[in-house]
């Protein structure tokens, strides 16, 4: 099986059992990509089944997220708490969660520290040296085909 087709049995099962696992978990952390199937995934319904004094991360996009109703079930208490590495619209000055202090709003920019850049530099130059010597490059990611 390949791996595009796995991540799709995975979301296809995550996205089946979301309301399950949210009625008993305590944290809920979302780490999915943005697609159709994963726009507006976590809303008023589903933070309604959450467990009483849940905790929910976010560190995938912001759009799998309806942040109103986040703010929502966090001012009446339904939830602890979160943690947002993203938000739904990233700008300077636009976090709506600022005045909440049960809510951690971090920048989205683990992929950007100084050991982070250095290992892609050097990834760069193993995979340059792969394609010099005619050999395929390591890490390659599955296109979906376009059909």
């Amino acid at each position: 099986m390949s791996i595009t087709n796995l991540m799709r049995l995975l979301l296809v099962f995550v996205l089946h059992h979301t309301a399950q696992c949210n009625m008993a978990a305590r944290i809920v952390s979302l780490h999915l990509p943005l697609n159709e199937a994963t726009r507006g995934l976590i809303g008023e319904a589903e933070l309604a089944k959450m467990r009483e004094g849940a905790f929910l991360v976010n560190t995938s996009r912001g759009e799998l997220l309806d942040e109103a109703a986040l703010r929502r079930a966090l001012g009446s208490g339904k939830l602890g708490g979160a943690a947002l590495d993203v938000l739904y619209n990233e700008r300077p000055g636009g976090n709506p969660f600022a005045d909440l202090p049960q809510v951690i709003v971090t920048p989205h920019i683990a992929g950007g520290s100084r050991a982070a850049v250095e290992r892609a530099l050097q990834m760069a130059i193993a995979n340059v040296a792969r394609f010099l010597r005619g050999e395929s490059p390591l890490d390659q990611v599955p296109m979906p085909s376009a059909s």
